[in-house]
């Protein structure tokens, strides 16, 4: 088997992955493989199925879309991650993927998804009709009545799904994260969009645009755990010293 670290380029961060081949040929084709929701790559699924699917013949692409893990950065200031995607994005990736793939001679991957990843497959298979065969594995329904359905199951908000909702639509409205957090987000949210729009064009400047911070706080998904609760730090002179120290990431995210 032979692996090779790849980077699929979009019109923003690139897709990092691991492409896998037979030593004597891709003789079955080549498999597709999406990772689960803030997954990636090099764990679970991703990372075992690749060899097994190689001694079966098949090629492999195994890729982080962008919203892969929960939270990273690139270029030591710019967010991204689960916490940030868009499912138009993962849309595009998995499009960027097979593209790359046909580049190597192979046009009709099968598509594993997994999880997130699974739901994923089905629109991108439904977009790719001669996909040879979908393999799901706990691929969710998808959908604008996911949460309800799953809800109804027993699992999720069970019967508190009109609270919650409302709670989250105040929360969006207001700019703020969790309910127990009052500190606002809109600054910071233009700010981080701002960098990001600059570092996108290749340009560093502090006075981008910011577009819309209540959209932002949506986009992203009420990330209500990346600001995190922090108590104040303080440190008197020759007093008693209380000392908290901010979530990592949350110095990622506005640094």
């Amino acid at each position: 088997m032979r692996i090779e670290l790849v980077s699929v380029a979009t019109d923003t961060a690139p897709l990092d992955g691991l492409y896998y081949e037979p030593d004597g040929g891709a003789a079955a084709g080549a498999a597709l493989l999406f990772h689960g929701n803030t997954m990636n790559f090099y764990t679970g699924a991703m990372r075992f199925l690749p060899p097994a699917l190689t001694r079966m013949g098949l090629a492999c692409l195994a890729f982080n879309r962008r919203g892969h893990d929960i939270l990273s950065t690139r270029a030591s200031r710019i967010a991204e991650g689960g916490a940030y995607q868009l499912a138009r994005e993962g849309i595009e990736d998995n499009r960027l993927a097979a593209r790359w793939l046909a580049a190597r001679g192979f046009a009709h991957p099968v598509v594993i998804g997994h999880s997130n990843g699974g739901m994923l497959a089905v629109r991108h298979v439904a977009d790719h009709p001669h996909t040879p065969a979908l393999v799901l594995l706990s691929a969710h329904g998808g959908g604008r009545g996911v949460v309800q359905r799953s809800s109804s199951a027993g699992t999720m908000v069970r019967d508190r799904v009109e609270e919650f909702t409302a709670q989250a639509r105040a929360m969006v409205r207001s700019g703020r994260v969790h309910g127990g957090n009052r500190r606002r987000l809109r600054p910071l949210l233009q700010r981080s969009r701002a960098s990001r729009a600059a570092h996108r064009h290749g340009v560093a400047r502090d006075d981008a645009e910011p577009v819309q911070p209540e959209r932002e706080v949506e986009r992203r998904a009420l990330r209500d755990r990346a600001v995190g609760r922090r108590r104040h730090s303080r440190i008197r002179r020759g007093g008693p010293r209380y000392v908290s120290l901010a979530p990592l990431h949350t110095v990622a995210l506005f640094a």
